[in-house]
């Protein structure tokens, strides 16, 4: 067993020790987070290091495939345009298609909503728009 005297010493010895202690403050780095923004520049050098940009592969088209998307791409530009010109003629409860190669697109225009259903024989997609020519006539 510990004599008296010395658990006595070791306590007058430690007592003065725990009152210098102090709180434990953390202090933030990162200058996003309050911290210095003296290390802005630092922090950013080493994220960019760590930073590894995706390997995009492109596969390299011939002249005529590259001329044959541009005219497929003009042509639905033109599709399109022709359909969103041909909804300021619509009224409520009209209906339509348009087909182009094996695109497929349905059309109609219900309670002031223009539905499209795009199909191209892979993907289905469904769009919906406001009626703007419904709108146009309310405020007429």
């Amino acid at each position: 067993m510990i004599p008296y005297r010395v658990f006595l010493a070791a306590v007058i010895v430690a007592l003065p020790l725990t009152a210098l202690a102090d709180k434990l403050v953390y202090s933030f780095i990162n200058p996003s987070f309050g911290g210095s923004p003296f290390l802005a520049n630092s922090m950013l050098a080493k994220a960019q290091i760590q930073y590894t940009p995706p390997v995009i592969e492109v596969t390299p088209q011939s002249d005529a495939e590259y001329f044959a998307s541009q005219i497929q791409r003009r042509a639905l530009s033109s599709i399109s345009s022709a359909l969103l010109g041909s909804l300021r003629d619509l009224d409520v409860g009209e209906d339509g298609t348009f087909t182009f190669d094996e695109m497929t697109i349905d059309y109609y225009s219900e309670g002031g909503t223009l539905y499209f259903n795009i199909n191209d024989g892979i993907n289905d997609i469904d769009l919906e728009l406001p009626d703007y020519a419904a709108m146009l006539q309310e405020e007429e």
